[in-house]
């Protein structure tokens, strides 16, 4: 498989085009897991600013530990959801 120099293969198989992303972008991840998109994200936008939001409080510790190096970061322990449900069940 060949990629174009500014397409980038992100976790999952995610393609991005990074070079539209400019520098310093910031990125949202809703459901961040235990870091594995955020990983590689700041490995090709070191300079980025990013919001990670996970709501399993088990995976939310792993987030924590595996990302307490990157600068620029919050990290949030909660979920987004559509409607007005109060309670995520897990």
């Amino acid at each position: 498989m060949t990629w174009s120099t500014s397409l980038e293969m992100l976790g999952n198989g995610h393609i991005c085009d990074v070079s539209a992303l400019g520098e310093n972008p910031f990125m949202l991840d809703l459901g961040a897991c235990t870091g594995q998109f955020l990983a590689t994200f700041k490995e090709l936008r070191p300079n980025s600013s990013c919001m990670c939001i996970e709501a399993d409080p088990n995976n939310f510790q792993h987030l924590l530990h595996n990302a307490n190096s990157y600068s620029k970061c919050t990290f949030l322990h909660g979920a987004v959801i559509e409607g007005e449900e109060e309670t995520v069940t897990f």
